[in-house]
């Protein structure tokens, strides 16, 4: 055999390795998923936003995952089956996506092999007994690790672009690709020797990521808007319903009260949910000092988890899946 196709030939033997690894550990975990969640309440909540009726007016846009199930849903018994494969293959998807960071990163399949392992044990540590674990989050997880590798791999612009138009129907979090685009080129030509062809700003990028948050912006609130029949999460939870004009709900008050009453009582697992946070704000701040090439995207993420405290729930750990492809 040449050894240009032997050595095609262990690259596919090698990515098959990692599929059926990925799917076996995929299986494993939509197994905990399923003991520890709320999954058939999960389950309704996609289901809700295909009629219209979602838990809350911000989650309407969120119309991808949903949808996606829903095309599956023709090759299976009912919605929930297709939701179940759909989690599947997207827990599967980024385990092998994680693989690839790893490799891509550190150059080797040891190391590819930590940033697997590293994935697995940070997606169950997210898990939180009886809390919610949405389609989107498993889709947002994928989208977030094609956001590392191509900074990584330094694709160029317009991949982080077409990524967001996708990931952007997912969840609004994929504001943060657009993010990074704005903030990259100033982070890269801060560091870059003086004079030098890399101190110059990529203004096209910047341009770009601007345009990809208006856009964006635009284009969620017409999904909410053109979309929306009625929110259910009022009458769920006794809450009062949210505002036609809220983008998000802010949360900030409710969290301080949370990490006050943790730290009092100290209740391990709300202490242990606290550490999340703290970990990936001091692996951002190593990352900036110690790898400026990648200080953007450290900042990036340091935005972003600072919003995490004003607009979500920091008890929830689900909202952490995805820094997992970061960390």
């Amino acid at each position: 055999m040449p050894a240009k196709e032997e050595t095609s030939s262990r690259t596919l033997a090698g990515a098959g390795v990692v599929a059926a690894l990925a799917s076996a550990f995929a299986l494993l975990q939509f197994h905990m998923v399923l003991q520890i969640t709320k999954y058939a309440a999960s389950v309704d909540a996609a289901h809700g936003i295909i009629e219209g009726r979602p838990l809350w007016r911000m989650f309407q846009s969120r119309v991808l995952s949903p949808y996606a199930i829903l095309a599956l849903s023709g090759l299976f018994p009912d919605y929930r089956a297709a939701h179940g494969v759909f989690c599947v293959l997207m827990l599967a998807a980024a385990g092998m996506l994680a693989w690839r960071l790893g490799r891509a990163a550190g150059g080797d399949d040891r190391s590819a092999a930590i940033a697997f392992l590293a994935f697995e044990a940070g997606f169950a540590l997210c898990l939180r007994r009886d809390d919610w674990l949405y389609a989107w989050d498993y889709a947002g997880t994928v989208a977030f690790f094609l956001f590392v590798i191509f900074v990584v791999e330094e694709r160029p612009w317009p991949w982080l672009a077409g990524l967001y138009a996708v990931a952007v129907l997912n969840r609004e979090t994929a504001a943060f690709i657009a993010l990074f685009m704005v903030l990259d080129p100033f982070a890269r030509a801060a560091h870059a020797p003086p004079r030098s062809q890399a101190a110059a700003i990529d203004w096209r990028m910047v341009v770009a990521g601007i345009a990809c948050l208006a856009v964006g912006v635009a284009a969620i609130e017409l999904l909410r808007r053109t979309l929306l029949v009625a929110e259910t999460g009022p009458e769920l939870f006794g809450a009062v319903a949210t505002t036609g004009r809220m983008l998000v709900m802010l949360q900030l008050w409710h969290n301080l009260d949370d990490i006050a009453h943790a730290l009092a009582g100290g209740e391990t697992l709300l202490v242990a949910a606290l550490l999340i946070p703290a970990a990936i704000a001091v692996l951002a701040i190593l990352v900036m000092r110690r790898h400026p090439r990648f200080s953007g995207l450290a900042a990036t993420h340091l935005i972003y988890l600072a919003l995490v405290s004003m607009a979500a729930l920091m008890f929830e750990t689900r909202v952490y899946l995805e820094f997992l492809p970061f960390a």
